[in-house]
């Protein structure tokens, strides 16, 4: 039968009593009383102290860090002499990985539309400059974001284009020099 440590209960349910110290365990501190109190007070802070916290598991790799360089600079920082200073800061970093992943999974959310493919440059922009403002006004909405996008898309659906046919030797004169003259005809945005 295996004794459980600090009067836990054992495996077969009964409670068992701490074993008791051997001998090698044990220092022997004498001399006057106030030099022996000082003495223990030595001792007991290099006794190591351990707290336990329980950190989902998901977790473990992003307080380790990369290469253990997280893990080192909780070291530093709350020093190994005050555990429970360290354990406040590790259980910090553990509320503040949560709001990330929370924030993680309310970003990754996805919703699916079909837009005709001539829309699509309208919509991204130049340089990502629409979408990526549809998404900064629409942080976490994703349906506020879809029916702006949906308004853009009815937007460009009501515009009519018309296809003309020009003789090839006119085109330098229409729109000439870096589109000078073309430019100022049309009142679309890309002219502007």
């Amino acid at each position: 039968m295996r004794a459980c440590e600090n009067g836990e209960a054992s495996p077969d349910g009964e409670v068992v009593a701490p074993p008791l110290p051997r001998k090698c365990d044990i220092i022997t501190i004498s001399g006057r009383a106030e030099k022996c109190e000082l003495a223990k007070a030595a001792l007991l802070a290099l006794v190591p102290v351990t707290e336990d916290v329980e950190v989902s598991y998901e977790l473990h790799r992003y307080i380790i860090g990369q290469k253990g360089s997280g893990i080192r600079k909780m070291m530093e920082e709350y020093e190994v002499t005050n555990v429970e200073r360290a354990k406040q800061g590790l259980l910090e970093r553990v509320r503040e990985l949560q709001a990330e992943q929370e924030d993680r999974a309310l970003r990754s959310y996805k919703v699916t539309m079909s837009v005709e493919p001539r829309f699509h440059p309208k919509i991204i922009g130049r340089k990502g400059a629409v979408i990526s403002q549809i998404r900064k006004d629409h942080d976490r909405n994703v349906e506020e974001a879809r029916a702006a996008v949906q308004r853009l898309v009815a937007e460009l659906q009501e515009m009519v284009s018309q296809e003309v046919r020009l003789d090839p030797r006119t085109h330098a004169r229409i729109i000439g020099a870096r589109g000078k003259v073309y430019c100022p005809t049309l009142t679309s945005p890309v002219c502007r």
